[in-house]
Order: structure tokens, then C-alpha cells, then sequence
């Protein structure tokens, strides 16, 4: 069974006012033990619980929060104050390329970014042909990525995260990947897995996407969770 709790959750930056830069001001405070930095508040006493069957969107303008929430849920970031807890195996999809190697081939690649996430040698091989020829790259699987076009680098990071198993589904807004074909084939293999998922936690601007994939709105401002709707009933 998949869950997530967040407790109190606070997550705050350390922000530079004057004409200093930020590394500046954070390289003083280390050297000197000055702790007195400025902070700008981006998450405040956050508290979420989700159990499994629900689909929560996250929607608010930009700035209210929704990224921070699914990097601190992902354990991307590092909460100030409170608690996170979750149950279940977790799949985030926040930014397809992120670390990818430019000089590495594709099928490098394919090992490598599964081997971050956790995945041994054994579990890779076991769909690491299903990502090859999700991709369509053909012999390109073999050659540097610093060689592919964007279109193809996105295709490879699409076709790897569809291949990951997951219980929690960590999205920010809906990803469109590569050519017309390609994402044609892509959205209707995304909506599966959304469907798929124990839990799907979806930050979107499309009220309209939301409203059709998910069980519950949660609406948020200034850091802040200030409503959450239920839009269906979960069994």
C-alpha cells in the first residue's frame, strides 16, 4: 500500500538582498559560522496525507509552491521544518533530461539513469530492450547523445521513465515529448501509467486536465495549501 505524509512541512531558501551575489553571501556565512541569513519562505506548514488510489492535482499560479511540494515529496529537497513520509516505490518526472551525459551513447545512458534511481543490472536488463525500441532510435542507440537532436533526446528520456515501475507518480505538468507521432504514442502510454499509479501527485496549470485525471484538487498560494476538493470518489 502506498502512502504519503507530510507534518508541519516548511521549506525555506536563503535569499540575498544587496549587491552581493547569493554564493558570496553564502561562502562569508560558512567561513565566518554566520547563520543570519535572509530566508524567503517557500513552503509553510504544509500538511498532506495521501493514501493509495488517490490522483491529487496541484494547481496555482506560478510562485504558489507546486514544484517545491513535489521536489520536497521526491526527497529532491530537503524540508526546513516537519516531516515527510512515504510508502511505496517513487517515480518522479519533473524534468526528463536531468541527468543525462552528453558524451555517453544512449544505451549508456539507459544504464546509468536507471542505476540512479536505484534499479540493479539485473532489473535493467530486464526492460532495458522495451526502452530501446519505445525510443525508435534504431542504431542512434549506440551513438554519443551530444550527437542526438532535442527531439531525440527527449525520446530516449521519455521511453526510459514508461519503462520504470512505480506506486507514486510525481509529475510536473503534463510532458509533451519529441515528434507528433512520438507523442501521440507517448501521451496514450502516459495516461496508462497515470491510471496504473497507487498515487499520482500532478502539478498543473490545466484545470481541465486535472479535473478529468485526478480524485482530489489541492489548491495552493503563497506557499501555502489553502483548499482541497474532492473531484471523485476513490475504491
Amino acid at each position: 500500500m502506498a502512502s504519503i505524509k507530510l507534518s508541519d512541512v516548511s521549506l525555506k531558501f536563503p535569499l540575498s538582498y544587496d549587491a552581493r551575489s547569493l554564493r558570496a553571501d553564502l561562502l562569508t556565512g560558512f567561513k565566518t559560522q554566520n547563520k543570519n541569513f535572509s530566508f524567503i519562505s517557500a513552503l509553510q506548514d504544509i500538511n498532506l496525507e495521501v493514501k493509495d488510489g488517490e490522483k491529487i492535482g496541484i494547481v496555482g499560479s506560478n510562485g504558489s509552491g507546486k514544484s517545491s511540494l513535489l521536489r520536497i515529496i521526491s526527497k529532491i529537497f530537503k524540508p526546513t521544518e516537519g516531516i515527510v513520509k512515504t510508502e511505496g516505490k517513487l517515480l518522479t518526472m519533473l524534468d526528463l533530461n536531468t541527468g543525462l551525459q552528453m558524451e555517453s551513447s544512449g544505451l549508456e545512458n539507459i544504464y546509468l539513469i536507471s542505476y540512479l534511481r536505484g534499479y540493479k543490472k539485473k532489473d535493467i536488463n530486464q526492460f532495458i530492450k522495451k526502452v530501446i525500441e519505445y525510443s525508435e532510435l534504431g542504431e542512434a542507440i549506440y551513438k554519443p547523445v551530444r550527437t542526438y537532436s532535442s527531439g531525440m533526446i527527449t525520446r530516449l528520456s521519455a521511453s526510459m521513465v514508461l519503462c520504470f515501475p512505480s506506486e507514486i507518480l510525481v509529475l510536473d505538468e503534463f510532458i509533451s515529448a519529441g515528434d507528433n507521432d512520438f507523442h501521440k504514442k507517448f501521451e496514450k502510454h502516459m495516461l496508462e501509467k497515470i491510471e496504473e499509479a497507487n498515487i499520482l501527485l500532478f502539478a498543473s496549470h490545466d484545470h481541465n486536465m486535472v479535473d478529468n485525471i485526478c480524485t482530489k484538487k489541492v489548491y495552493m498560494n503563497h506557499g501555502k495549501i489553502v483548499r482541497i476538493v474532492n473531484l471523485k470518489e476513490t475504491f
